[in-house]
């Protein structure tokens, strides 16, 4: 049925330990989530599962039955709609016949049940489900229903979903009781690598020698995008062999617009706080939470002597094109005086916290008015405390309300940037205290 991909003419040991993960999981009568970022390959593998039905058939925890795919393409839906999905499903159990074009996506949910219901009971239907991120920003709960219904009703569990997107999608309501592990695509093994060449030397007309393939593999890191793309530049500048020097083979390769784009696109895939914690392990700072996703999408590796990026080609991007620009940007303050709520924003990052008294929010709450202004000793203890008490309030008492908003404030700046050395609430000598939310100058420059 999907005899046309070109994945179908890969051999059965291409991307390995994905597709036993993948098989493993659907032995166990278990959907499952495929997730892997821009240019690891997610959608190819799946193209290789869906053309490849013997996999699973000749696995001896899948009981004899004939498999039947239903691969859909979100990204290739036109329109993006729930209706269209639907129909595509029926365009592939019927062979593109009778299938009403101008139909809505009730009707044509129970045209696919009654096309499911009549499928033998010897069929296994897999619904694999790719760049399942566009579909669901279109779907709700509803949408999930029909599918469970799809599988319960219309098949009586004869029917296992695969999912794939760039990263795991959300919560899929009634669906997600189904599904187990999320299975990762990640950069090329040391053994997929050796395949990959060798289809990219056929297809270009190309030989590189082994020491360059181990070379281009180390450099891109095995990022299945990169590499395809490192190996026709290859072939467009006519070169046999790769460049001596790793840093300036590496400029070169970034000059090749197709490697710059895969480069940015990967970066665009990440969240706020794995963008800083990837700058922190470069950096040699704790890496905080978060590390885990990082290490799933196998972008953070562990070698002997620590945490590093992947890719040396990847992290020569980031550090000539993307972190030199970054804009450094004040800390966000907002303050909600009905909870005395707390929340620091910066770089898409949020640390929050309460503060119990409420002198020590007021004095927050004026200092934060105007963050940079020197508000005076005696300006603060009017507006902090009733007119009648603050004749009687001493600098100490004040300093006292100053010392406890620096331990709530202190630790919540720090979570945000941990090279902050100092207190963001700055005394200065002889006038009084200002609340200070810009970082210093120096931090995010090029490496």
């Amino acid at each position: 049925m999907y005899e046309h991909y070109k994945e179908a003419a890969l051999p059965l040991s291409y991307r390995r330990d994905v597709i036993e993960c993948l098989v493993g999981s659907l032995a166990l009568q278990r959907s499952v989530r495929v997730a892997g970022l821009s240019g690891m390959g997610k959608s190819n593998l799946l193209r290789f599962l869906v053309s490849h039905p013997t996999l699973l058939e000749s696995h001896p925890a899948i009981p004899a039955k004939h498999i039947y795919f239903l691969h859909i393409d979100c990204n290739k839906l036109n329109p993006l709609s729930i209706a269209t999905f639907f129909r595509e499903c029926l365009c592939l159990l019927q062979d593109n016949r009778d299938v009403p074009h101008q139909a809505d996506a009730h009707f044509l949910y129970k045209q696919l049940e009654l096309t499911l219901r009549n499928l033998g009971r010897d069929v296994l239907v897999i619904m694999v489900i790719d760049r399942a991120e566009y579909l669901y920003q279109q779907s709700s709960s509803d949408f999930f229903s029909q599918l469970r219904n799809l599988r319960d009703e219309a098949r009586s569990g004869e029917m296992i979903f695969i999912v794939g997107s760039q990263r795991p999608v959300g919560h899929l309501y009634e669906l997600e009781k189904l599904f187990s592990d999320v299975c990762w695509v990640g950069p090329l093994s040391e053994g997929d690598h050796q395949e990959f060449f060798t289809r990219h030397e056929a297809r270009l007309g190309l030989t590189i020698e082994e020491h360059d393939q181990e070379r281009l593999w180390r450099l891109t890191g095995g990022h299945a995008g990169l590499l395809k793309n490192a190996i026709e530049w290859l072939k467009r500048n006519q070169m046999q062999s790769t460049p001596a020097d790793d840093f300036r083979f590496m400029q070169e390769l970034l000059r090749y617009t197709p490697i710059q784009n895969y480069c940015h696109r990967l970066w665009e895939n990440l969240t706020p706080d794995e963008r800083y914690i990837l700058r922190n392990v470069v950096d040699n700072q704790p890496a905080g939470h978060g590390l885990s996703s990082l290490k799933n999408s196998g972008l953070i590796i562990d070698r002997p002597d620590g945490k590093k990026l992947f890719s040396p080609l990847w992290q020569i991007y980031l550090s000539q094109e993307i972190w030199p620009h970054q804009e450094i940007g004040p800390i966000e303050v907002e303050l909600d005086p009905s909870t005395r709520r707390i929340t620091l924003q910066w770089q898409g990052r949020t640390a929050e916290t309460a503060i119990r008294r409420k002198l020590v929010f007021d004095l927050l709450d004026i200092l934060a008015t105007e963050p940079g202004q020197v508000y005076g000793k005696d300006a603060l203890i009017n507006a902090i405390y009733a007119d009648e008490k603050a004749p009687e309030v001493l600098d100490d008492a004040l300093f006292q309300l100053v010392t406890t908003l620096r331990k709530c404030l202190d630790p919540l700046v720090k979570e945000l940037c941990p090279e902050i050395k100092t207190s963001c609430i700055q005394n200065v000598r002889g006038v009084g205290y200002r609340l200070v939310v810009d970082l210093p100058q120096n931090y995010l420059q090029p490496l």
